[in-house]
């Protein structure tokens, strides 16, 4: 590993080549190391540090927001594996979590006051759901 860059040198066999690739070229690209085919994805941000490890806020049939403990498997840069915690099909909360409490209604998109127009003051947090095979 080269300390000044983080770099690693590799050798690698291309399958499909679409262009030449030369001799010591620099080349960035990812590795999987691992798939899963029932694997649970949760966007970033719907995670919360908590004391020992993380948590994600789930939304119930009645837009009401609980704090759900989850164990985290592994991230890519938009979304973490979820191995405990959360089902897929669930919805949690991506927009605003970190300022959700347990317990706290959740609206999905733009609050409308009595008169039906967006209430710029209003917080709406957003939900969307567990992304994996149930």
């Amino acid at each position: 590993m080269d300390s000044s860059s983080g770099g690693v040198a590799v050798r690698v066999q291309v399958a499909q080549v679409h262009r030449t690739v030369r001799l010591a070229e620099t080349l960035t690209g990812r590795i999987s190391v691992a798939q899963h085919a029932h694997a649970v994805l949760v966007p970033l941000d719907a995670l919360v540090p908590a004391d020992e490890g993380f948590h994600v806020f789930v939304v119930d049939a009645e837009d009401v927001a609980h704090a759900t403990e989850v164990k985290v498997g592994g991230r890519s840069p938009s979304h973490a594996w979820i191995t405990d915690g959360v089902k897929a099909g669930q919805h949690v909360v991506v927009k605003g979590a970190y300022g959700v409490e347990d317990g706290a209604k959740i609206s999905n998109g733009e609050k409308k006051d009595d008169d039906g127009k967006d209430d710029e003051k209003d917080d709406a947090k957003g939900k969307a759901p567990a992304k994996g095979k149930p």
